[in-house]
C-alpha cells in the first residue's frame, strides 16, 4: 500500500491490502477509435450506411438471407449483429434470444482548484466499482463514477442529479481530494452498457447459418475491438478463430450452464 500512496498521492489506503498497476495500459478515446476503423474500412472497399436503423433480420429456412432497414431491404447471406444494448430486439427478429440487457451508466465531470497531480493513472476500487481517471488534454479536470447496483435494465440515457451525490460518498472515502472538485455539469453524461449474466462477450455463430453475434461486452467492449474484428472475420471465413480460441465466447454457453467467472469487471 506504500507504493500506492506514492503513486495516488491523497488516496486512502488505510482499508487497502494491496493492488496491481499496469505500467503499459492507458486511455481510449472510442469515437477515435470508430472513425479510425471506419475509415479504413471503406478504404478497402465497405460501404457504410449512416443514419439507417435495422429492423429486422430476415431468414429463411434457418438461414440468413437480408436485413430490413427504415431505408429498404438488402440481400445478403451472413449478417454480424453488433448493435450493442439494441442486440437482443435484433435476435429476436431471427428467433434467437441473446442473453444481453441494456444497463445505464453514468459519469461525472468535475474540476479541481488546483492542477491534478502529474501521470495520474487512472483507479478501479474493485470492492465497489469505483473509478476515477483525469480528463484527456486537461491538467484539472477528471472523470468519476461507479456501478450503481440498483440500476435496473433500461434504454435511458438520461444523467440524474442524484448520482453525483452517490458518487461523490464513495469519492469521499477513497480519493478525499476529489470531494473538492467542481462538478461540470453540462459534461456528465450517461451512456449504455450491454450487459451478460457472466459479463462476457458473446461471439460467433449459432443455429441460423449466416447470423453471426459480436455482442454483451459488457463495458469492455472497446478495448477488445482489434481482436474482435479479427476473431469474427476469421469465424465468417474459416469456420472458427485461427489466432486465438474464442470458443468460451460462444452464446450456447448459457444454456449449458457454462458461464464464465468474472470479477475484476466496472
Amino acid at each position: 500500500t506504500k507504493t500506492i500512496s506514492e503513486m495516488v498521492k491523497g488516496l486512502n489506503c488505510q482499508d487497502i491490502v494491496g493492488g496491481s498497476f499496469g505500467g503499459r495500459d492507458g486511455f481510449i478515446n472510442p469515437l477515435g477509435v470508430l472513425e479510425g476503423f471506419s475509415k479504413k474500412a471503406a478504404e478497402n472497399g465497405a460501404a457504410i450506411q449512416a443514419e439507417t436503423e435495422v429492423l429486422l433480420i430476415e431468414t429463411r429456412n434457418g438461414k440468413v438471407v437480408g436485413v430490413e432497414t427504415d431505408k429498404g431491404k438488402l440481400e445478403c447471406e451472413k449478417v454480424i449483429l453488433c448493435a450493442g444494448a439494441w442486440a437482443r430486439n435484433l435476435a429476436k427478429t431471427a428467433g434467437i434470444d441473446l442473453p444481453v440487457e441494456p444497463l445505464k451508466r453514468q459519469i461525472v465531470w468535475a474540476e479541481s482548484a488546483t492542477s491534478l497531480q502529474e501521470n495520474l493513472p487512472m483507479v478501479i476500487d474493485l470492492s465497489n466499482g469505483f473509478h476515477f481517471r483525469p480528463a484527456k488534454d486537461s491538467k484539472r479536470e477528471v472523470l468519476f463514477a461507479y456501478p450503481d447496483k440498483n440500476e435496473t435494465p433500461s434504454f435511458s440515457t438520461d444523467f440524474e442529479e442524484s448520482f453525483v451525490e452517490k458518487v461523490y460518498e464513495k469519492a469521499k472515502h477513497r480519493a478525499p481530494f476529489l470531494a473538492k472538485t467542481k462538478v461540470l455539469r453540462e459534461k456528465c453524461r450517461a451512456g449504455l452498457y450491454e450487459n451478460t449474466p457472466d459479463h462476457h462477450a458473446i461471439l460467433g455463430g449459432c443455429e441460423i447459418a449466416g447470423l453471426y453475434f459480436a455482442n454483451g461486452f459488457s463495458g469492455h467492449g472497446v478495448m477488445h475491438s482489434p481482436a474482435t474484428g479479427r476473431a469474427l472475420a476469421e469465424i465468417v471465413l474459416d469456420g472458427k478463430a485461427n489466432f486465438l480460441d474464442v470458443s468460451c465466447l460462444r452464446l450456447e454457453r448459457f444454456a449449458t450452464g457454462e458461464l464464465l467467472h468474472e470479477t475484476a469487471f466496472i
